[in-house]
């Protein structure tokens, strides 16, 4: 992580300072082409050896852009965002089996009093994809309902907890069940290009952590968006700027990187996923809360005997030394 720091801090110098804007093209094409005809986001994984070529071509490659359209609507701007999740399943992992996901999340970039700052997401499948769907989070001064004690679902609006027990397809015992399973950390660099003040496009090199019972992985991600809350309120040429801009950025990296893609984004899936892979047996710990907590007596008591031992020896010798001398 800390070397993935470095690299932000390296990335984030290609930028800091650069606030330009940009022109909205004329052209006549149309601009429901390549980007925005396809997916509003990209994704793509990249390997620990090749983030100082990323950033050094995402430096490159978008100052150039500054550079060729001196002025305009369109702001170019940069910055760090932190986010942590908790991802909560049951003992079994029945939302993990079931596609489904249930997480709580705070941005600690964001002001306090952003009502962004802190949300509760639940994901599941729709439509095909995979959908989180957020909800605000409230918190009871009095503790008066039931789950209102609950780690996460205490956490959740009362008058929205129905809504969100029916889509999670779990029932009461399950339910109470429900505790923490995850903790993803994102280390973000994010460029963003907004229009009136309003962001349209961000492009972000994300570093994901995420752990379990000691066990932890990482990740490393180039993502890039169009928002699609801000796609009905653009004016053609301004579609047909945002357009271009990403598809030449897509294309080049296509072209330049070699990079892994993603056809849709990183989810509570992946992430057990990549756990499991390196450790086989952690929903053994999880299902069995008893086997970590032996397994750490075992472990401890070794070490102490291990130690005692070492140090029982070092007393016999030093004993030995003194009584060789005296002789």
């Amino acid at each position: 992580m800390r070397y993935f720091g470095s690299l932000l801090i390296l990335f984030s110098s290609q930028f800091i300072g650069i606030t330009n804007s940009v022109n909205a093209s004329s052209d006549s094409s149309s601009p429901e082409q390549c980007f925005l005809h396809r997916n509003n986001n990209i994704l793509y994984q990249v390997k620990l050896d090749d983030v100082l070529e990323v950033n050094q071509f995402i430096g490159e490659e978008l100052s150039g852009k500054l550079k060729q359209i001196p002025d305009s609507n369109f702001k170019f701007i940069s910055g760090v965002r932190n986010k942590e999740e908790i991802y909560y399943d049951t003992k079994d992992e029945i939302l993990y089996q079931t596609d489904r996901s249930l997480s709580h999340s705070v941005t600690s970039t964001l002001p306090k009093y952003n009502s962004e700052r802190e949300r509760i997401f639940l994901g599941q499948i729709g439509d095909g994809e995979f959908i989180k769907e957020a909800f605000e989070v409230r918190r009871y001064a009095t503790k008066s309902q039931r789950f209102d004690k609950h780690p996460i679902i205490g956490k959740i609006k009362r008058n929205e907890r129905q809504i969100v027990f029916e889509k999670l397809g779990l029932d009461d015992a399950q339910l109470s069940e429900l505790s923490e399973n995850i903790r993803v950390v994102h280390d973000q660099y994010v460029f963003i290009v907004s229009l009136y003040g309003t962001p349209v496009l961000e492009l972000a090199l994300t570093g994901l952590y995420s752990s379990s019972y000691g066990i932890s992985t990482n990740r490393i991600l180039l993502g890039m968006e169009i928002l699609p809350t801000t796609i009905g309120y653009l004016q053609d040429g301004e579609k047909y700027y945002l357009n271009e801009l990403a598809c030449s950025m897509d294309s080049t990296v296509n072209s330049k990187l070699d990079l892994i893609p993603f056809s849709e984004d990183i989810t509570y899936g992946h992430l057990i996923s990549d756990l499991n892979e390196k450790f086989s047996y952690r929903h053994k710990f999880r299902k069995y809360p008893l086997l970590i907590k032996v397994s750490q007596a075992i472990f401890l008591t070794f070490f102490g005997f291990l130690f005692l031992y070492l140090l029982l020896g070092r007393y016999v010798r030093d004993s030995s030394v003194r009584t060789i001398k005296r002789r």
